[in-house]
């Protein structure tokens, strides 16, 4: 769940737990062509987002100590992936990918990414709070869910042929 695979190299994996932004920029350079790559490690880093935040809000329902874990174990994996989602949004910009592929991977990305990038600052708040009430719940759901949907549109865009991200 942690690992998001991709054909970087044709043989290198993209670990969220050792994620190199360098890396991924080179591996998005040296790409033919590069929206396809934009759009496949956007589309394998939504989907273990969306198993992430599934996970979380299954255990804020049903274990709230165990869901604590979580958030702990997770708030840096969505901040690593808050900024793998920047880079594609930089490489985008700087190269111009708009020519060659959907402008929807500019929008959808820059939704994803405010969206990591709040939920992150929420996380990290709750770690270091020793009470939680049920509006701080309520609103941590709310971004959780957030996030979840944003990667569930990406999803449902990319299982669908006619709606992939890359051309």
């Amino acid at each position: 769940m942690k690992t998001l695979t991709t054909h970087l190299d044709n043989s290198t994996d993209l670990d969220l737990e050792k994620f190199d932004r360098k890396r991924l920029w080179l591996a998005l350079d040296a790409a033919d062509p590069a929206a396809k790559m934009q759009a496949d490690v956007l589309n394998q880093l939504s989907r273990n987002l969306e198993k992430m935040t599934e996970e979380v809000l299954v255990e804020i329902e049903v274990n709230r100590e165990r869901a604590r874990l979580l958030i702990a174990e997770f708030a840096g994996l969505f901040e690593t992936a808050s900024v793998a989602v920047s880079v594609l949004i930089d490489f985008d910009e700087f190269f111009g990918g708009a020519e060659v592929r959907p402008p929807y991977f500019s929008v959808i990305a820059k939704r994803l990414e405010r969206s990591l990038i709040y939920l992150c600052g929420v996380m990290w708040a709750f770690n270091v709070s020793d009470e939680m009430s049920v509006l701080d719940w309520s609103n941590l759901v709310s971004d959780i869910s957030a996030v979840n949907s944003i990667c569930r549109e990406i999803n449902c865009r990319t299982d669908t042929p006619s709606l992939k991200l890359a051309a």
